[in-house]
């Protein structure tokens, strides 16, 4: 359920209740896809916040959970900063929350070292989200069977009936995931989430936007990285790696690539419905690449 569009002046008092009148706000809400609205909030006192209002109540609540039950359990770590809740509305489905001072995405810094170290940053802030107990795990190759269910067969029609046949062998009712971690997942994990910052000569990263959050495949965490930007910059992955640990064996990697393929079906279909052609091709581009690595 969508929760009511709420009129800009009722936004801005919510801000201007919780953080004063003297700020500025920014709209810097998408504009494809997603009806939800982000405003950036700069303070006279040089603090940034934001305002997100979810499209719809779902997502709200799983980022409420997110900031309630998860992010206090990590505070703030030797390398990252933990986004805190200023306000909130449950009805109308809306977080204020602080940002990261003096924070910049990181999908926005230039290659480089301090891209490299944001990366870093990133995935031991993951090991750190992924290391959370969970009270009830699912077992994985169910999980991720029914994932398969509601991501690839409910979408196969965006799929020529070759790929289709191909991919669902691959996926193979979702045994290759047996033995994958199950854990606190964020779900939307890349550096356009990111925010980095240097704090006394260290590389501090905060990470935001939760509305995904859930317990799932850890592997969700890396597979927009694994189809975009580890591409395009393999150094990053293993800087990335080896802040989450060590890198990947062989099975892990398997099981990586199985939830890309997961991921595109699904994101083939949702942008195709919102005519997000950028978005399409690079889901796309992600099934051609494995499906031509596989071809003899």
């Amino acid at each position: 359920m969508s929760p009511p569009r709420t009129p800009t002046a009722l936004l801005r008092a919510f801000v201007h209740d919780h953080l004063g009148a003297g700020v500025t706000i920014t709209d810097s809400s998408r504009r494809v896809g997603r009806q939800s609205v982000v405003w950036r909030i700069d303070g006279d006192d040089g603090f940034v916040h934001y305002l997100k209002q979810h499209e719809a109540l779902g997502l709200y609540e799983r980022a409420r959970m997110a900031y309630t039950d998860w992010t206090p359990q990590l505070e703030d770590g030797p390398c990252w900063h933990v986004p805190r809740v200023i306000a909130q509305d449950d009805e109308l489905g809306i977080l204020l929350l602080e940002a990261l001072p003096g924070g910049t995405r990181v999908s926005e810094l230039p290659a480089g070292p301090a891209k490299a170290e944001a990366y870093r940053a990133a995935g031991c802030l993951l090991r750190a989200l992924h290391d959370l107990p969970v009270p009830e795990r699912p077992e994985p190759v169910a999980h991720m069977r029914a994932q398969i269910d509601r991501y690839v067969r409910n979408h196969a029609a965006v799929l020529d009936a070759g790929t289709r046949s191909w991919l669902l062998q691959r996926l193979d009712d979702g045994r290759p995931f047996a033995g994958a971690p199950i854990v606190c997942t964020h779900r939307d994990y890349s550096p356009r989430n990111w925010a980095a910052a240097r704090v006394h000569g260290e590389m501090i990263v905060s990470v935001f936007d939760w509305e995904r959050a859930e317990v799932d495949c850890a592997f969700h965490d890396m597979q927009r990285m694994e189809y975009d930007h580890w591409l395009e910059a393999p150094d990053l992955k293993h800087a990335f790696l080896d802040g989450y640990g060590g890198g990947l064996s062989p099975a892990q990697q398997e099981q990586l690539d199985l939830v890309v393929l997961i991921n595109a079906v699904a994101s083939v279909a949702w942008a195709r419905d919102r005519g997000d052609t950028p978005f399409e091709r690079l889901a796309q581009a992600a099934i051609d690449r494995l499906q031509a690595r596989d071809r003899p």
